[in-house]
């Protein structure tokens, strides 16, 4: 029996720190391993989606400077004087005031068009037309370049005895600002 009791005792002196490795690797050396994994994945993660943010910080500034480059001909009205500005202005919308069957009574350049975020002319326009044209020159208005801006408007029903037209006469009195660039510089 002392043969056995020293054989359980041998085993027993192998088995416990055995045992008690297991233990401390289960209870604090796993709980670590794999937190170290997870943390490496989320940290990949991560990475990718920086890396993917800043691709596309990339490209919002490509875009940025594409856009602050381009030329705002297209948008602002270019004159050498601000007479000039207001006079190619006022016969463009009287163009459109034609070709859409709007009749004006008047274009009134306005003195008091100051604009905090762009300098700008303004005009009140004054005219009749049969309502369906008055919607085609105010959609003229709205997608013209250079830009025209429709600040106000005040449409009201004309009666007119006697009238055979299909829709109904209006009175439109609209206040328009066009943004300005005098003599290749921006002034008020």
């Amino acid at each position: 029996m002392t043969f056995l009791t020293r054989q359980f005792s041998s085993a027993l002196a192998i088995a416990l720190p055995l045992f008690l490795l297991l233990l401390v690797w289960v209870a604090i050396f796993q709980p670590f391993v794999t937190w170290r994994g997870q943390t490496a994945e989320e940290l990949a993660s991560l990475a990718s989606s920086l890396s993917d943010l800043e691709t596309r910080r990339q490209n919002l500034l490509e875009q940025s400077r594409a856009q602050q480059s381009t030329d705002l001909d297209d948008i602002v009205w270019v004159g050498s004087q601000l007479g000039e500005v207001n006079a190619l202005a006022q016969t463009r919308i009287g163009a459109m005031a034609r070709e859409h069957g709007v009749s004006l009574r008047s274009v009134t350049p306005q003195s008091n068009t100051a604009r905090d975020d762009f300098p700008a002319i303004g005009f009140r326009i004054e005219g009749e037309a049969p309502l369906d044209f008055l919607v085609h020159f105010l959609v003229s208005l709205e997608f013209n370049q250079p830009a025209l801006i429709v600040e106000k408007a005040t449409i009201r029903r004309l009666n007119r005895a006697g009238s055979t037209e299909g829709q109904p006469a209006v009175f439109v009195q609209l206040d328009v600002i066009a943004p300005v660039n005098v003599a290749g510089g921006v002034t008020q």
